[in-house]
């Protein structure tokens, strides 16, 4: 039996936080409140499906396994290669990921989140650049792969205005992110209290 597109992106979630938030929520960490679906539905104009896959911290090795999983269709012990280097070894992730299928396109739906700092250029563009070179390869590699549709949302209090995006800026919507206040921070400080990397002392301050 041919596996879903939610069941290969499942079967390499190993994130210990999210079994562990799963666990101890009863269940419902990682289900869309229905306030929050509608919100995205908006901005992806597409209808979510009631069923889905929906995990935080995945891995960007893990993108390209569960796409080759789903649309290779591969002998569960094959060898593949890696001269294209796209499986780099690392833990680079997404901050979460949602897949689901409807109207017979699959949809896969990466989130960045930024609540205190700022959106760098080069930190989001090496990041869109290597997802746009695994998508592009699972595209070029299998010709049953034109039902494929990626998604960017990016999420902070704030819409970013000076973000200077490497390719097709338009893929990437925007959903703002409510942060409580009085937040605070811990930071190493010289007998001034200045912030410093070589203080020997240290201070809680207001973000």
């Amino acid at each position: 039996m041919n596996k879903t597109i939610t069941a290969c992106f499942e079967q390499f979630n190993a994130k210990e936080r999210f079994h562990l938030l799963n666990k101890t929520s009863g269940g419902g960490a990682f289900k869309l409140s229905e306030d929050f679906k509608y919100e995205l539905e908006l901005v992806l104009n597409v209808k979510i499906p009631s069923e889905y896959f929906f995990a935080m911290d995945y891995h960007l090795d893990w993108v390209l396994a569960a796409l080759t999983q789903f649309y290779g269709q591969p002998q569960e012990n094959a060898i593949h290669d890696n001269n294209h280097k796209l499986i780099k070894g690392t833990q680079e992730d997404v901050d979460l990921i949602l897949v689901f299928s409807v109207s017979g396109k699959n949809h896969i739906v990466l989130f960045e989140a930024k609540g205190f700092t700022s959106w760098s250029n080069e930190q989001l563009n090496k990041k869109e650049k290597r997802l746009g070179n695994i998508f592009n390869y699972i595209e070029a590699h299998n010709v049953n792969c034109t039902n494929l549709k990626q998604h960017y949302i990016l999420m902070s209090p704030n819409k970013p205005q000076k973000l200077t995006l490497a390719r097709e800026e338009q893929r990437f919507g925007f959903i703002k992110l409510e942060m409580t206040s009085g937040h605070k921070y811990v930071t190493r400080v010289n007998e001034r209290g200045l912030s410093s990397k070589k203080g020997k002392q240290w201070m809680v301050k207001n973000r």
